[in-house]
């Protein structure tokens, strides 16, 4: 009888056992499960980065830390607080990775290259902390490793599309060319931006997307640029709200294909054209305030404007296109030569002040 309860007791015990370790081994692939998934961090983890002036802390997976140099591998999100001298946060992941950078009371600057410079991801969504005021700044001269190279060329550059959002202050000084450039699609929903540059303060290669925010720029070039002149369904501006004061050497705001306006509050101070686009410029809405040396609004093919309160306090040719039309909205256009010309050149249109 006490050999049966003895055997009894064993199995029981190894019973036991057995199914412990089935639950441990489910356990753990749960977790690998997650990992997975995270990229190599829990999934909805942050990766914390702390500049402490002339070195760097990095807790999280997803980054690494050499110098003053943070190297971001992999998808995942980023919270940057503290101040880095002369570093760079620098984007190299997948080309689908989704990185977020959440700069939260951060600083950085960097003396010869970009201070955020996105290599390859599949994009990079900058968002402020909600009051926090955030600062990127670049230097005056770059080196670069390979003789001949002219990229990267702003405070915050990325080679892949740039997502600006949040509730917090960035402040961006472009002291070598622009201020924040993507050589694809740049797109904003929100935030309060600062920008001095030495060229464009806002480039978009193919294309500039503003949904809100409040914008103060300053621009030794162009103060909202889309480049893209070679496809016809990129190298344009959309503006559907926002709040913009744009001072600028040249243009205020630039695109190759199509410049559209839908809301917003716009004042432009230029010395070249306030509005520009080298094909259509479509406005439905928004309220303008424009002071230029050159055209207030320059269309290479058509001005549609379909509403809107457009005021042109000082301007050498106020509207102009290859063609003209205008169905509603408050126009008020004090120019030195033409108030609208339709013709091409700065020879006829009509009166000088057209209200």
């Amino acid at each position: 009888m006490n050999q049966l309860l003895r055997r009894g007791l064993f199995l029981v015990m190894a019973g036991a056992i057995l199914m412990t370790g089935c639950q441990s081994k489910n356990g753990d692939q749960a977790f690998e499960d997650t990992e997975a998934e995270g990229n190599g961090s829990a999934v909805g983890a942050e990766t914390v980065i702390t500049g402490k002036g002339d070195s760097v802390s990095v807790t999280g997976t997803g980054a690494a830390v050499d110098q003053r140099i943070v190297t971001i591998t992999a998808a995942g999100t980023y919270r940057l607080s503290g101040e880095i001298t002369d570093g760079q946060i620098a984007v190299n992941a997948g080309k689908e990775d989704e990185v977020r950078l959440i700069l939260d009371g951060f600083t950085i600057s960097n003396a010869s290259s970009s201070a955020v410079y996105g290599i390859k991801s599949g994009n990079i969504t900058i968002t402020t902390e909600e009051g926090t005021d955030n600062y990127i700044s670049d230097g005056t001269q770059y080196q670069y490793e390979e003789e001949g190279a002219d990229e990267p060329d702003a405070a915050v550059f990325s080679k892949d599309d740039i997502i600006l959002e949040g509730s917090g202050t960035l402040t961006v000084t472009g002291n070598y060319g622009c201020g924040i450039r993507s050589k694809d699609d740049l797109t904003v929903t929100s935030g309060t931006y600062v920008i001095d540059a030495v060229q464009d303060a806002m480039k978009g290669k193919d294309s500039v997307e503003i949904e809100g925010g409040t914008f103060t720029l300053n621009a030794g070039e162009d103060g909202i640029q889309a480049s893209n002149d070679e496809e016809e369904d990129k190298g344009y501006v959309k503006i559907s709200d926002g709040t913009f004061s744009i001072t600028a050497a040249a243009k205020g705001i630039k695109a190759e294909t199509l410049l559209e306006v839908t809301g917003g509050t716009i004042d432009i101070d230029s010395e070249d054209d306030a509005v520009h686009c080298n094909g259509d410029v479509n406005i439905t809405g928004g309220t303008f305030t424009i002071a230029t040396g050159d055209d207030g609004i320059h269309a290479d093919n058509q001005v549609v404007i379909d509403d809107g309160t457009i005021t042109i306090i000082e301007s050498y040719e106020g509207i102009e296109g290859l063609t003209i039309d205008i169905n509603g909205g408050v126009i008020d256009v004090t120019s030195e030569d033409d108030g609208l010309n339709a013709a091409g050149g700065n020879d006829c249109g009509l009166s000088n002040n057209l209200q």
